[in-house]
């Protein structure tokens, strides 16, 4: 039987690299929320691309916001990391 050879170890740095560019994250938010404002800084200064719903501008979204939060407030910043 042939032995197949294992695959090179990836430096931690590429692999965390490729992780990322894995997934794509979404964040709903509102412009007013200072929750919503930190988390925005933060994913900014980390360079985490990022797209931004404003619920406030967006009605179905935060019907959607509500309905998984089970919440009758809002409660914000809601950030979903997807697969892509």
């Amino acid at each position: 039987m042939e032995e197949i050879p294992a695959p090179a170890a990836q430096p931690v740095e590429a692999q965390a690299t490729q992780a990322v560019e894995e997934v794509a994250v979404v964040m709903y938010c509102t412009d007013w929320c200072p929750a919503c404002r930190r988390a925005r800084a933060y994913l900014k200064v980390n360079n985490v691309s990022f797209r931004e719903v404003n619920i406030t501008r967006d009605r179905e979204a935060a019907m959607r916001v509500r309905g998984w939060t089970g919440a009758t407030r809002r409660r914000l910043p809601l950030t979903w990391a997807v697969r892509s």
